[in-house]
């Protein structure tokens, strides 16, 4: 198990608008870069497309850099992510773009996007069994 490893993969998708993806690219690089975060940032008009790594902390308070960012009027809700504990940093560098993110749906984005309608996590080896049954015939879904 890599729980107390010291190292994170944060990953999670934003999808707000986004005034000025220019500026805000500069922002994120600027802050990714002063706690040694690696890894990419897409910034688009619809909201951002994250995937980091770094220091356990650096990647919860980049979370809440974020979440304070694309406050609403009243308040900085938390931002639904994925964060796993890794052994060491799982990307080589830093890049920040603006970049158009895959295009979603209009009726989606104004229902909202359920992020815990997700499957669950698997250990690998609970993946190479339920791979193993699926190529033996039995029923299941990955």
């Amino acid at each position: 198990s890599f729980a107390s490893c010291e190292y994170r993969v944060l990953a999670f998708y934003l999808v707000k608008p986004v005034k000025d993806p220019q500026q805000e690219v500069l922002q994120h690089k600027a802050w990714c870069r002063s706690n040694g975060l690696v890894g990419r940032v897409w910034v688009s008009r619809d909201g951002l497309n994250v995937q980091l790594s770094g220091l356990t902390l650096a990647c919860e308070r980049y979370a809440d850099f974020v979440a304070r960012r694309f406050a609403s009027f009243r308040r900085a809700e938390p931002i639904v992510c994925k964060m796993d504990a890794v052994p060491e940093l799982a990307f080589p560098r830093l890049r920040v773009k603006a970049k158009k993110l895959v295009s979603l749906n209009e009726q989606l984005l104004k229902g909202g996007i359920d992020m815990s309608d997700r499957g669950e996590d698997l250990e690998p080896a609970e993946w190479r069994q339920k791979l193993r049954g699926l190529s033996r015939g039995e029923p299941g879904k990955l």
